[in-house]
C-alpha cells in the first residue's frame, strides 16, 4: 500500500524486507531494515559464505541446505511477494541480475529492474509504481554486488532511506517455506523496458 506521509513524502506498507545479506544492494537493505526497525527475513548460502566473503553473524538469516548462491536467490524470490533489483550499468560482469530475473519468472513473482545510473528520483518513481501495481507485503531487495558496482551499497541506502515504511503487522512474519507456487503476474509494467514475468 502507498500513502502520503505528514512530510509530503511517500510511505509504503510492508510486513517485512527480504534479503540474503550479499554485500551491495542486499546488505544495504538489511542495514536499513535494522536501523529503522523494519522486520526482515531471508536466506543465505549454507555456511554464510558468498562469492565476495562471509555474511556477518549479526544478520539473522536462515541458511539454505547447500552452499549455492542460486539456491538462496530462489528461496528469497519464491518466499517474497515481489522483488526490486538494483542493476545499474557496470563494467564488470555480474550474473546475479540474470539469475534473479530467471527465478522471478520461474516463481511467477513480479519484479522491477532499476537500470538507472544512480538516478534517485527515477528509481523512487519506479519503486512507488511497483507498489501501486502489486502492493507486495514482503519485498525482496537485491541487485548487483558491491564488488562489481562500486558505490551501490551507499546508493541503495539513500534510496531506501528516502522512503518511509510502516508495518502492516506489529510482529515480524515467519519466513514462508519456499515453493514454486504461482504468484501475481502482469503482462507489463509502465515505465520499465523489461516486461514482468508472465
Amino acid at each position: 500500500m502507498v500513502a502520503n506521509n505528514a512530510n509530503g513524502g511517500t510511505s509504503l506498507s510492508l510486513n517485512a524486507i527480504v534479503s540474503g545479506g550479499e554485500a551491495g544492494a542486499e546488505r544495504a537493505a538489511l542495514d536499513v531494515a535494522i536501523s529503522r526497525q523494519i522486520p526482515y527475513q531471508g536466506y543465505c548460502p549454507k555456511g554464510r559464505r558468498t562469492e565476495f566473503g562471509a555474511i556477518p553473524s549479526r544478520y539473522n538469516l536462515s541458511e539454505t541446505p547447500i552452499d549455492e548462491t542460486s539456491q538462496s536467490l530462489w528461496f528469497n524470490v519464491s518466499s517474497s511477494d515481489g522483488t526490486v533489483i538494483f542493476a545499474p550499468p557496470s563494467l564488470r560482469r555480474d550474473s546475479r541480475p540474470v539469475l534473479i530475473v530467471a527465478a522471478c519468472r520461474r516463481a511467477r513473482r513480479p519484479y522491477v529492474i532499476l537500470h538507472s545510473k544512480f538516478e534517485l528520483e527515477t528509481d523512487l518513481r519506479m519503486i512507488v509504481g511497483f507498489f501501486n501495481a502489486y502492493n507486495p507485503g514482503t519485498l525482496y531487495i537485491t541487485g548487483r554486488a558491491e564488488a562489481t558496482t562500486k558505490g551501490l551499497y551507499d546508493y541503495v541506502t539513500k534510496v531506501l532511506t528516502s522512503l518511509s515504511f510502516y508495518p502492516r503487522a506489529k510482529k515480524p512474519q515467519p519466513v514462508p517455506a519456499p515453493s514454486s507456487a504461482l504468484g501475481p503476474s502482469r503482462e507489463s509494467y509502465p515505465g520499465t523496458p523489461i516486461p514482468w514475468a508472465r
